[in-house]
């Protein structure tokens, strides 16, 4: 009986200490990361650059949109074409490396496709042109106000 005990005794004694090293480096690692974390907060220099250029980007883009609307609109298409393609292809990419990339079979995401399609390969079909303008006036431009 008191060999029983004695085993079962040290079993508990194993089995804590097991558990306080497995506390012990879940600790660790969450104090790595905060640091990590806190790291990376403290220094923003990238992210500002980061930010100066694509805020920058977007309004010279903005700028530009504006310019070719009311100047020259018979090549609008190749302007949204020439934006809408490498910047759906990065965000495929990006998503694809965070395993989000489900997110682009989205309805804002499925309306720009048909949108490519409509402007790309059936340009002169006239249901799809409706189509596309009912999307993006009513829900997707719903979506966006909310």
């Amino acid at each position: 009986l008191d060999h029983i005990r004695e085993k079962r005794h040290r079993l508990r004694e194993q089995f804590s200490r097991k558990r306080r090293a497995i506390r012990d480096k879940l600790i660790e690692k969450r104090e790595d990361m905060l640091e990590l974390v806190a790291e990376k907060l403290n220094n923003p220099k990238i992210l500002r650059r980061w930010d100066t250029l694509s805020f920058t980007v977007g309004v010279l883009s903005v700028c530009a949109t504006e310019f070719i609307v009311l100047q020259h609109p018979s090549i609008l298409w190749m302007w949204y074409i020439g934006w809408i393609l490498p910047l759906i292809v990065a965000r495929f990419f990006i998503y694809h490396k965070t395993k989000d990339h489900y997110f682009m079979i989205d309805f804002c995401y499925f309306v720009q496709y048909t949108m490519i399609l409509n402007i790309i390969f059936y340009p002169k079909l006239p249901e799809l042109f409706m189509i596309n303008y009912a999307l993006s006036t009513g829900p997707i431009m719903w979506a966006v106000v909310a």
